[in-house]
């Protein structure tokens, strides 16, 4: 994780305005105090997302970033809802993974698994290509946003490169909740941006 001693503070030129980037991690519904649950893939409280534009998003200008996982981006009433907020350019459209509903589901359901960081690369590999396509796919886009928290590896598919990617808390530790084993945050933006493949570890479940 990020020290305290490496953050500095942020400066804004003589007049310049603050720029404000809205980023929704767009998911399944389940509760964080309950054990992770691969059936757990509802997502019907994304009907309700234009209200949200109608009320906040529109009237202040804002086009937010919606990164979505599998259940949203493979449920037809979440894409269409999406879809329908993206073809009017009120949205744009990106990758959030979570591991534990994320197909292939070849690994154990565990807190340290939930980390895609913890993963073997190919494991990890396999589910960010099929969420990736799913969602260019149904988003149009050839290249897709995404959000993978700084601690992951995410070895993003060179098929699919993802043009921007955010982590919301890049100086977080999430070791209370579990250990981490994940590649340091040079190496893991390292891997985004250059969209290799991984090769020091294979995935025959994953084929």
């Amino acid at each position: 994780m990020l020290k305290k001693d490496n953050r500095f503070e942020a400066r804004l030129r003589p007049g310049e305005r603050p720029v404000l980037i809205v980023v929704v991690d767009t998911e399944e519904e389940f509760s964080w105090e309950r054990p992770f649950d691969r059936a757990n893939v509802d997502t019907t409280s994304i009907a309700d997302q234009p209200l949200m534009h109608e009320r906040v998003f529109d009237r202040f200008g804002i086009v937010p970033m919606y990164m979505c996982d599998w259940p949203v981006a493979t449920t037809a009433s979440s894409v269409a809802t999406l879809r329908g907020l993206m073809e009017e350019g009120r949205c744009e459209i990106g990758t959030h993974l979570h591991p534990w509903v994320s197909p292939p589901h070849v690994e154990q359901v565990s807190a340290f698994n939930s980390y895609a960081g913890n993963l073997p690369r190919e494991v990890e590999y396999e589910k960010l290509r099929r969420l990736t396509n799913a969602i260019a796919d149904f988003s149009g886009a050839p290249h897709v946003l995404s959000r993978q928290a700084a601690m992951d590896s995410a070895n993003i598919p060179p098929n699919r490169s993802h043009r921007s990617v955010t982590a919301s808390m890049p100086a977080w530790s999430h070791t209370r909740r579990s250990p981490m084993t994940a590649a340091p945050i040079s190496g893991a933006m390292t891997n985004i941006l250059s969209g290799s493949r991984p090769t020091d570890a294979s995935c025959s479940k994953c084929r």
